[in-house]
């Protein structure tokens, strides 16, 4: 299993859930772009986590990432942590949430 990173969607490997994690709803939407499109899950061999404000992703199958602005990616099966990509804006002087 390798970590994935398509745009500004990055799935780290994890050796598995963390206690205490709550099964979501199952929507193939990982994220939202700015320009309308979405980072989506193909198929339904996975299922969504949370614990707290982090996400989890369990892929069961081999499942596919894809998106129209990126090369779509095969997700091996696992347990993955669902980092939201993170930027700095000096300006502003704030820490805000990267979305292609």
């Amino acid at each position: 299993m390798n970590n994935i990173r398509q745009g500004d969607v990055y799935l780290k490997v994890v050796e598995s859930l963390p206690e205490g994690a709550i099964k979501a709803a199952s929507d193939p939407v990982l994220m939202h772009g700015e320009s309308g499109n979405s980072h989506r899950l193909v198929g339904n061999d996975w299922s969504l986590y949370t614990v707290g404000g982090d996400r989890y992703l369990h892929v069961y199958k081999p499942t596919t990432l894809i998106h129209e602005e990126h090369d779509k990616h095969i997700i091996a099966p696992g347990v993955y942590q669902h980092v939201q990509e993170r930027s700095y804006d000096y300006i502003e002087e704030e820490t805000k949430a990267v979305v292609d």
